[in-house]
């Protein structure tokens, strides 16, 4: 048990005194914050959020990739369950709020994409 002195000594000093509950809690949450900014896309992660962005359908983004319908809906499963998402819209979201979409080129004010 940490005595009160100790305590306010710890504080002045830029410390921080935590019960071990709290200490866990902060902890936990510094963990799952820290693999958030971790978290990156793919080449063709990348190619599939453009693809929902441009608001391309699996077929359209099947053809414009060269591969099977099925192969973009298992890659866009895989990747709302990378992001934590359910949706389309949820995923754009998500790549925006993690800043995500710097690796992503998206369309520009006057419709043309950007470099």
């Amino acid at each position: 048990m940490t005595t009160l002195p100790g305590v306010v000594s710890a504080v002045q000093a830029g410390g921080a005194v935590l019960e071990p509950a709290q200490a866990r809690l902060v902890i936990d949450a510094l963990r799952s914050g820290a693999s958030l900014q971790r978290l990156s896309l793919t080449r063709r992660e990348q190619e599939i959020m453009r693809s929902i962005i441009d608001g391309e359908s699996v077929k359209q983004t099947a053809k414009s990739l060269g591969i099977a319908p099925k192969t973009v809906e298992n890659l866009q499963s895989r990747l709302f369950k990378k992001l934590e998402v359910r949706n389309r819209a949820q995923a754009v979201a998500r790549v925006h709020e993690l800043g995500l979409l710097d690796g992503v080129n998206t369309p520009d004010a006057s419709g043309g994409d950007r470099p």
